[in-house]
């Protein structure tokens, strides 16, 4: 992993650096990520995408003051104890171990709030994504395939109260 790759909590004033990261996204990869095309990038989306507590981390990777990758993880409603994570990485960044980092500090991000099981919804078709889950999984996770699209359940280890 390059040293010039700075991985960062996002803020709200990140909001045009990440459109002009979702729009440079291919095709493919937008939809592996979004599980749709992303045409223009709508200021909703953008909301969505950058932190809004409570229960939301963003975590991004940048390189010269240019977004490179997006990693978060929203708790689901009514269970703080269990969060949604989501990721993905410039093309010309993938499979250099970027997504992993970023996948790295959600973890251990959520660990420390008490987030005890977290959820990868992941496309049949996309078999990076599936080899990342793998290498997080401390053990086989409880996987479901329903209509070509994957849901892996991982628990984490909560760090005991002090």
């Amino acid at each position: 992993m390059r040293s010039d790759i700075t991985v960062r909590h996002a803020i709200r004033s990140d909001a045009d650096g990440l459109r002009r990261f979702l729009t440079g996204l291919s095709t493919r990869t937008a939809y592996l990520r979004f599980f749709t095309g992303l045409g223009t990038v709508q200021d909703r989306m953008l909301r969505w995408l950058l932190p809004r507590p409570p229960g939301r981390v963003v975590l991004l990777a940048v390189r010269g003051g240019e977004i490179v990758g997006h990693a978060m993880y929203a708790t689901v409603a009514g269970d703080a104890g269990v969060a949604d994570l989501a990721v993905v990485v410039a093309d010309a960044w993938q499979r250099r171990g970027l997504g992993r980092r970023l996948v790295r500090g959600l973890l251990d991000t959520a660990q420390a709030h008490g987030v005890r099981e977290v959820r990868f919804t992941v496309l049949a078709g996309n078999p990076g994504a599936h080899r990342l889950v793998a290498g997080f999984a401390p053990r086989r996770p409880q996987v479901v395939l329903d209509g070509g699209v994957y849901e892996y359940v991982v628990p984490l280890a909560v760090p005991a109260a002090a």
